[in-house]
């Protein structure tokens, strides 16, 4: 069985009963939302699911250091003692369980997790993946692109990937965590859909030239991660705006990877020249406040590795910033 029903004690963190309502943290709003069973809907609410995606297959296939599997569970603990900031009667934040893979299927994980996504925005809801490696990338998309075939036939959706790499590797030895943007455009391809991707944070020295002969083919814009400073924001932020002006819908993917190694070392590919926490933080703002952001993930968050929670405490903090963007004026 893939997928599983949601679990509220992973779920769990410090509870300030003296300050009432204007104490809670987020363990103590979030709710289970079981995709196997009917739930009402309240249409009146903002509505955010986690899913968990326990998957590092692509990650070992891909020759990268596998433990991302445990970044679901750590990340609900991490998120567990965030504060609310927004109206309680107005947001819901819901457990939507987690979606495995079962004897190294990745492939079936992969359309299991592209079966719940779809199942989540068919309930009016924004969902939030945990990964797990990069590979969750082409299942997450999948449902993407079959709710998007079905609702609006005519719209387009964009990627925008906050990463150190392209993931654009041909599967010639099959799929894993390094090819699943090249996946997107073989069906963008089958199913006459334009491949819209934005890379943002690429580390040339961690990528082939091949690599880079692959995203000129497919008119794949990248800025590597030099590029990615605070003293260059207004023009990071023209250059997401001018991306997210050509497409209808956003899917953002967060790899972990993406930020120097101070920032993230529990990463399956460490990265000692990248980018830094408040740059992403500020393009997830924008993103989130675009209107057009239909999902997001969080990719290659590996526990195994990580220092007192560090990076897990930075994806936890990126979901924060998109949360509270979207749920504010």
């Amino acid at each position: 069985m893939s997928y599983t029903s949601p679990d509220l004690r992973q779920w769990h963190g410090r509870v300030d009963i003296e300050d009432g309502s204007l104490g809670h943290r987020w363990h103590q709003v979030v709710e289970g939302l079981d995709l196997d069973a009917s739930s009402p809907l309240d249409d009146q609410s903002k509505r955010f699911a986690f899913l968990g995606f326990r998957s590092d297959e692509g990650v070992k296939r891909n020759k990268g250091r596998i433990g991302a599997v445990k970044g679901p569970e750590v990340m609900r603990k991490v998120m567990s003692s965030t504060a609310v900031h927004f109206d309680e009667a107005k947001v819901k934040l819901l457990e939507a369980g987690d979606v495995s893979c079962v004897n190294h299927d990745m492939e079936h994980a992969q359309t299991e997790l592209g079966k719940r996504v779809r199942q989540l925005l068919e309930r009016n809801t924004l969902p939030i993946v945990l990964g797990g490696g990069h590979e969750i990338s082409f299942g997450h998309y999948q449902g993407l692109h079959q709710w998007v075939k079905k609702h609006h036939p005519d719209k387009k959706l964009g990627i925008i990937n906050f990463d150190a790499h392209f993931d654009l590797r041909t599967p010639t030895e099959g799929p894993s965590s390094g090819t699943p943007f090249f996946q997107i455009a073989e069906l963008c391809k089958a199913e006459n859909t334009p491949f819209l991707y934005e890379v943002m944070g690429i580390n040339p020295a961690a990528n082939t030239r091949k690599l880079f002969q692959t995203a000129e083919e497919l008119n794949v814009h990248h800025v590597p991660y030099y590029e990615m400073h605070i003293s260059h924001i207004h023009d990071l932020a023209h250059t997401v705006h001018k991306f997210i002006n050509r497409c209808d819908f956003i899917y953002l993917t967060i790899d972990m990877d993406v930020f120097s190694a101070p920032f993230a070392p529990g990463v399956s590919a460490l990265n000692s020249c990248g980018t830094f926490p408040e740059v992403i933080s500020s393009m997830v703002r924008r993103i989130a406040k675009s209107g057009k952001l239909l999902s997001m993930d969080i990719a290659e968050l590996n526990p195994k590795f990580d220092i007192d929670d560090r990076t897990a405490k930075l994806a936890s903090h990126l979901i924060y910033e998109l949360i509270t963007a979207k749920t504010t004026d």
